[in-house]
């Protein structure tokens, strides 16, 4: 069952998200804003915002750390030369070390 959910987590999560979020609403907002410096501050901003949204089902706590997550991610993305495989790696990685914590301590107990 761990690989079903990490496979399906590298294709929705890690895949899925970073080409909605840091591939198209990320460049979007930027182009809406002015393509500016300063746009793409407040498109890093809105766009995390709306991936923190994204995981409301976690709670305001999930939506605050996913959002700041999602920051980082944004930034990775930037700094990358908008290289979104970064992201997508780094999404996949983190993904799959917390589900392979999770089924490690389900095995302890």
């Amino acid at each position: 069952m761990l690989v079903v959910v990490v496979l399906s987590t590298w294709i929705s999560a890690a895949f899925g998200e970073e080409l909605l979020v840091r591939g198209f609403l990320l460049n979007r907002f930027a182009n809406m804003l002015g393509d500016t410096r300063l746009s793409w501050f407040f498109a890093v901003i809105l766009s995390s915002f709306v991936f923190g949204l994204g995981h409301f089902y976690q709670g305001m706590t999930g939506v605050i750390i996913t959002s700041s997550v999602g920051i980082v991610y944004a930034i990775m993305y930037l700094l990358a030369g908008k290289n979104l495989w970064v992201t997508i790696l780094a999404h996949g990685i983190l993904d799959t070390i917390g589900f392979v914590s999770i089924y490690a301590a389900q095995q302890k107990s």
